[in-house]
């Protein structure tokens, strides 16, 4: 067995462990709102999501019925061993003018189909358009607000408080 697929497992489950395995993303279409709720070090936050900047490519490719455009950004991690930029890729479909994608990506002129995040991929597999229906979707109050900095910083004592 590859060890290295072992130390990602170990690190993802570790992660899960710390920082709990539940995150909701939150997007306002009309405010632009940004965040997500996590349940971390035994308790809720409410992280604000930054703007992202985005890189396009002329690059295109087809996913199911749509032709989605490339676009890239860089995702910076800063934990207690380090700072960490990760390449995140998004596929996006203009033919669908909303702007949001997986894990709180957004930002972009079309719905994003493909993500390629660190060593995840997400691909949409199945997409309805319905405008006709409501959905009544419930916004996450429970939580401490904070910055993504804030959030990285009190990770960072709480690991340092830890080893001690």
């Amino acid at each position: 067995m590859d060890s290295k697929l072992d130390e990602d497992k170990i690190s993802t489950m570790v992660s899960e462990i710390l920082l709990g395995g539940n995150q909701i993303y939150f997007y306002d279409l009309k405010t632009k709102e940004s965040f997500y709720q996590i349940d971390a070090y035994g308790e809720f936050f409410i992280i604000e999501n930054q703007k992202i900047e985005w890189d396009y490519s002329k690059e295109t490719k087809q996913i199911g019925d749509y032709v989605c455009h490339k676009a890239t950004t860089m995702y910076r991690v800063e934990n207690a061993k380090g700072v960490f930029n990760h390449n995140v890729t998004a596929w996006y479909a203009t033919e669908i003018p909303i702007n949001v994608g997986p894990r709180g990506y957004h930002g972009l002129p079309g719905l994003i189909l493909e993500l390629q995040e660190f060593k995840r991929n997400y691909v949409v597999s199945k997409i309805e358009l319905n405008p006709e229906e409501k959905i009544n979707i419930i916004k996450p109050k429970k939580g401490k607000r904070m910055t993504q900095k804030e959030f990285d910083e009190l990770g960072k004592t709480i690991c340092f408080s830890r080893k001690q």
